[in-house]
């Protein structure tokens, strides 16, 4: 049996990720949780702050990135290695990431110039930096791609996945979204509801959401939305449990209609009055959801 014992240890989280996708901002987010915060401290004496650190057994918050002294992705893994063996702490690695095309047009915005990219165009820069991440990608606890988001939904998130109240609970996100402007990059699981009756066609509907009592009357009196649901909910009894018990302290469910609008925020809405009263700590995001 997996027993979670993470939330009696100090945490180790190491931040990291594309320059201009938020480390920055995520930094701010783990100080205002409380966590000790220090940035781009040279690798081969990480091991030493700790170290110093492990009296106070307080929450620390690295900032690792391409410009950090003795860094490689293979060096960080190996003191996250050697962290994890001791087993005094609950060590995670965050990577943050975004579009190639979304960093340069922050980076344009702020008029900063890319770390990487001294001497070269800020596509160069971004381009470099990803070869030299990319490895961590697949190794991280927690990937963010911040593409969609603004400095808030970044607050937010971390604040969901690492407040001190959220230790113990899995954090069951729900998202609806509209498959037009593509799919959700940090989904663990979809489900594609264009099959259900369409309040767009109805006039009357069409200026609404999915957040109305309206359209979700209009949207359950499809005739296989009830058989539909119901396998839902079962599904969602029989894996969430299995997921926490697995001690995995996040998952994304997906709800994607066409537009983003109706149906998917409809279904979202639904689940999380369903799952609200159970032992999860539930965050529903409606990313293509206009305002009415």
């Amino acid at each position: 049996m997996h027993i979670n014992t993470a939330a009696k240890r100090p945490r180790i989280v190491f931040v990291t990720g594309f320059s201009g996708a938020g480390r920055s901002t995520a930094l701010n987010v783990f100080e205002d949780l409380g966590f000790e915060v220090f940035d781009n401290m040279p690798l081969n004496i990480v091991g030493s702050l700790i170290e110093a650190e492990e009296d106070e057994a307080r929450h620390i918050a690295i900032g690792i990135d391409s410009r950090t002294r003795h860094f490689t992705a293979d060096k960080l893994m190996e003191e996250i290695a050697r962290l994890q063996a001791q087993g005094r702490y609950d060590v995670r690695l965050i990577f943050l990431s975004a579009e190639e095309g979304i960093l340069q047009k922050r980076f344009s915005e702020t008029r900063r110039r890319h770390p990487m990219a001294a001497d070269r165009s800020v596509a160069d820069g971004i381009k470099l930096e990803s070869d030299i991440l990319l490895p961590l990608l697949g190794e991280a606890d927690y990937t963010i791609d911040t593409s969609e988001y603004s400095v808030h939904d970044l607050r937010d998130d971390l604040h969901h996945k690492f407040a001190a109240s959220h230790v113990h609970n899995m954090l069951v996100t729900i998202k609806s979204f509209g498959f037009k402007k593509g799919l959700p990059r940090d989904v663990d699981m979809v489900f594609d509801v264009r099959f259900l009756r369409n309040p767009h066609w109805d006039k009357a509907l069409r200026p609404l959401t999915g957040q109305y009592a309206k359209v979700g009357a209009y949207i359950e009196d499809d005739e296989d939305f009830g058989a539909f649901w119901q396998q839902l909910i079962d599904m969602m009894d029989l894996l969430l449990p299995r997921y926490k018990k697995e001690g995995k302290s996040y998952f994304t469910i997906g709800f994607g209609c066409m537009g983003g609008k109706h149906r998917s925020v409809y279904c979202t809405e639904k689940l999380v009055t369903y799952l609200k009263d159970k032992d999860y700590v539930i965050n529903a995001q409606h990313r293509d959801m206009p305002e009415v």
